[in-house]
């Protein structure tokens, strides 16, 4: 199982690409929080869970906690019928702020649940106003804040607003994430991204994903005249971010992606919640349920999903804590290591090797990164010839790149010049650091401090427009 397992896990890090015949040329950027598609390398529930005949996971997630009071009087029937399953009640709570040493937090952590970063002052979106130490700040005092709990060892974050808003970034994984908080504390999972199931998945029954009136059954959730990007489609499963950082995909609707369309306390929504379960079974995937305690959904739907997932599959769904589930991974997958301890390579090294190994050269002024940081090199296949070409773009300069196969290089030029030229990229890096520069939906996006005050909170530019 543990060769099986870590020889699946080097593919989800993407370490196992290489050059095809025909020749493709193709570097996975997972930088990108969106980066896997229905087609990517997929660890499987069976994979990680360690435990025979379970063929999905359900995290149950409650954000926003600033208090206990509210919570309990809210989650105690949910927590009262996770027990009658096998004795624990594993539910994890995302919380801003709490008396670390309130007596309430240990019956908690004595029942099964998990107690994990949500950001002191929950800012919406998290990068604003330009200024990224404030960002910084919220999510570092949080961490460090739980981990002052008794018995808690908090793992996972969610960022504030992401499902209604395009709050996510990756400058948040570069740049805080990935790094240490004054106390010297740190995390492991994220669960911010938003994973839709579509019509397009050949694994999924028409009936599960498509609406009697021909409409998507999931889609129609994903908030209207908001640019919404923070998705990825028919990938319920956990994978990686920026080297250390496991994602688990949160279900799209949440809760109150729910009441935006259908109002509060819908019965639709929850008929919705259990085809996604359906659905997430036989994609052998995790289902991470993102709710609140504000009657978007009521306590009792909440035991009503956890019936219908008791009744209809038993043992084949296993409820855990984002702890659970990390520890899990590490357990089974990393073989005892996190991916901080592994410190796999950055995949530009993986890059770097193999441009050499194949005799191609970047473009002038393009540069891996460096001792002295990212300077904001990124491949995307821009023209769908199904080779990556080169962008790059930073304080000083940028340029775009077609690659070619009869010259082994990027030596068709579209634009090139000095930052802030008419028609320059926006910075990829600045000073050495990710400027929340992504691809989505065959769109360059930017999400970082300075993007608050454009619609959407992203700012972006279609490959088409780059092209012409």
């Amino acid at each position: 199982m543990r060769s099986f397992a870590h020889a699946l896990m080097l593919s989800i890090l993407w370490l196992s690409a290489g050059l095809a015949e025909p020749p493709r040329v193709h570097f996975p950027d997972d930088d990108n929080p969106y980066h896997p598609t229905r087609n990517s390398p997929k660890l499987k529930t069976p994979d990680w869970v360690g435990e025979e005949g379970v063929d999905a996971v359900i995290i149950l997630a409650i954000d926003d906690m600033r208090g206990h009071e509210r919570w309990e009087t809210y989650l105690r029937p949910i927590l009262n019928r996770l027990k009658k399953i096998d004795g624990r009640a594993p539910v994890s709570i995302m919380t801003c702020s709490i008396d670390p040493k309130h007596e309430h937090l240990q019956t908690w952590l004595k029942e099964g649940l998990s107690l994990e970063v949500h950001t002191m002052d929950h800012p919406c979106p998290l990068l604003c106003r330009g200024d990224f130490a404030a960002a910084k700040s919220t999510y570092d005092r949080c961490v460090d804040l739980m981990a002052e709990i008794p018995g808690n060892r908090p793992v996972a974050f969610r960022t504030p607003c992401c499902d209604s808003q395009n709050t996510v970034s990756p400058r948040f994984f570069a740049e805080i994430f990935n790094q240490q908080t004054p106390k010297g504390n740190f995390l492991y999972v994220d669960s911010s991204v938003f994973q839709i199931f579509t019509g397009n998945d050949p694994e999924l029954p028409r009936e599960l994903v498509v609406d009697s009136d021909g409409r998507e059954r999931f889609r129609k959730y994903q908030p209207a005249n908001r640019n919404f990007v923070n998705f990825i489609e028919d990938y319920p499963y956990p994978y990686v971010i920026h080297r250390y950082c496991w994602e688990f995909p949160c279900m799209t609707p949440s809760d109150w992606q729910g009441q935006n369309l259908n109002g509060k306390a819908s019965p639709i929504t929850l008929r919705d919640w259990k085809a996604a379960l359906d659905c997430t079974v036989i994609k052998k995937g995790v289902f991470c349920f993102v709710f609140h305690p504000y009657d978007w959904v009521r306590a009792d739907q909440m035991v009503d999903f956890i019936d219908y997932a008791d009744t209809k599959y038993g043992r084949r769904v296993k409820f855990l804590t984002f702890k659970e589930a990390f520890d899990r991974l590490t357990r089974n997958v990393t073989g005892g290591k996190t991916l901080r301890e592994m410190d796999v390579p950055p995949l530009w090294e993986q890059r770097k090797r193999q441009l050499a190994e194949a005799g191609w050269r970047l473009p002038p002024g393009a540069s891996f990164p460096d001792e002295k940081g990212d300077h904001g090199l990124r491949f995307v296949d821009l023209n769908g010839d199904g080779h990556d070409d080169v962008i790059f773009a930073n304080e000083r300069e940028f340029g775009i790149y077609l690659f070619s196969m009869q010259d082994r290089g990027w030596t068709r030029k579209v634009a090139a010049g000095k930052a802030g030229d008419p028609g320059a990229l926006p910075p990829i890096a600045r000073d050495g650091k990710n400027n929340g520069f992504f691809v989505h939906d065959r769109t360059l996006c930017w999400q970082n401090e300075t993007t608050d005050t454009i619609p959407g909170l992203v700012l972006r530019i279609r490959f088409a427009d780059v092209l012409r």
